[in-house]
Parts: C-alpha cells; structure tokens; sequence
C-alpha cells in the first residue's frame, strides 16, 4: 500500500481506511444476521452496546489494578506505565525494545539551540502470513532534530504524527542528551488512563442501573437482612406490649445475631 507513506504527517492513530468499519462490522455479526426483525433491533443493540460499555469499563480498572513489567531501563518507558493506558502502554514498550537497533552516525549543528542527528534503524515490514512486523537486513536512515534549550524534539518518519507513540529515535536522542522527563507535548490525552471518557457519562439506553455492582450488592443484602430485621425488630415489640420490659441479657443477644447475620452477608 503506497497511500500511507504519503500520510503519515496525520494523524490517524495507525488505522486503515477501512480497519474501523471491519471491526465493527466483526462486533455486530455475533448479534445481528439476514434474519433480524426490525422489533428485535433495538433490544440486540442495547445488549452489543451494554457487553461493549461493560468491557470498556473492565480495561480501565484492569489499567489501574494491574502493571506491566519495564522491559528497559528508560526513564520514559516508566513514566508511560503509569499514565498511558494498557493497550497503548504496550505499543510503548515496542518502541522502547526496538532502541536496541538505533545506531548514531552524525551530528550537525543546525543554529544556536538545534541539533540534527542523523540514525541508522533497521526496516520493518509486514507479510500477510504474520500479523506482527518482521525484522529485515535493510537499514534506513533518519535525521532527528533536538532543541537544546526547550528538549522540542522531532522525526522525519512521523511516528508520532501518525500513530500519537513516540518513535524509538526519539526516545534515542532524549536518552543521549539524560533527559529524564516526557515533554507534555508527547502526552496525548486520549491515551492517558487518569482521565474519564466523556462518552462514559452519558446516560444511555443500555445503561441499566439494576446491574450495576452497587445495586446487586444492595439487592444482595436486602435479601439477606430482610428476614432476619423482620424477627429481631417484631419480637422485642411483642414483648413490650405483652411483658411491659426487655431482658437486658436478651438485647445483648439480639445485636450479637444481628452483627453476625451482616458479616456472613459481606
């Protein structure tokens, strides 16, 4: 495909023309088929959308809960742990693996504050057999450009113009000059995981609140007490209007069964 290489200074997160049709497309055929009546299309789409808003929600606290292991000593790659998401974090690592590869060859001073760096990198490709690029013998080189005084930093294979993941040649040249710091600029927003998606918090039609898990840990503990209040709440009334006093010890009691009833139900 030659159309990319001549878009790569847009930005469109590393996705084909048609790579977001297909996947939903993908998506939908495990609920919708030929013989769909037009009644049952809105209940189907409000089940694909409440899997698909459940998974969403199940990645973010995956995100938080969990942690990939550094695969180098890069102080960027760690930095990237804790803001980026999980998915993104892992396109991260790839580029943070691939340094490995990146060779200096020339230094040219351009001005006062910015530096040229000329690197030699290894070419990737990609064969319809292996989903993943492949490593070849081919080398290609690249010119990075480094501003002394504010670390701006730039390539020309417009990594991060086009898929929004700095490139292996920068994180190269920022490791050469010991900055230690991402510059705010290579911190997308849309990939960071401290922020909430303003999509999460529209109501919708599929967003039934009788499933969420505080609701069902309600209904969970109302099943459980409502017996058990009903007697211990009922009895001791009885016994004031037939007996006129309670029994301190039979108070004693009652709370003691009323504490263990809630524990065993938590």
């Amino acid at each position: 495909m030659w159309v990319p290489a001549y878009m790569r200074h847009l930005f469109w997160t590393g996705m084909k023309t048609t790579q977001r049709s297909e996947s939903i497309h993908s998506f939908f055929d495990s609920y919708f088929n030929k013989t769909t009546h037009l009644c049952e299309f809105p209940q189907q789409y409000s089940c694909a959308m409440e899997v698909r808003a459940n998974e969403e929600k199940e990645a973010d606290a995956n995100c938080w809960k969990y942690t990939r292991t550094l695969l180098t000593a890069f102080p960027f790659e760690a930095q990237f742990r804790y803001v980026y998401t999980d998915a993104k974090f892992k396109e991260v690592q790839v580029q943070c693996s691939r340094v490995l590869y990146v060779t200096p060859l020339e230094k040219r001073v351009v001005c006062d504050n910015v530096v040229e760096h000329l690197l030699e990198d290894i070419v990737y490709t990609r064969t319809k057999k292996k989903r993943g690029e492949i490593v070849t013998m081919q080398r290609r080189t690249y010119c990075v450009w480094f501003d002394i005084v504010s670390h701006d930093c730039g390539c020309d294979c417009k990594h991060f113009e086009c898929y929004g993941i700095m490139c292996r040649h920068l994180i190269k040249v920022y490791y050469m000059y010991k900055v230690e710091h991402v510059p705010s600029k290579f911190i997308l927003r849309r990939w960071r995981k401290d922020i909430q998606r303003k999509h999460m918090v529209v109501k919708v039609a599929y967003h039934d609140l009788s499933k969420t898990a505080q609701v069902q840990r309600f209904d969970k503990l109302m099943v459980e007490f409502t017996p058990s209040l009903l007697f211990y709440i009922i009895y001791p009334i009885k016994i004031l209007i037939f007996y006129k006093h309670v029994n301190f010890i039979f108070l004693c009691h009652l709370f003691v069964n009323i504490s263990h009833t809630i524990n065993k139900a938590l």
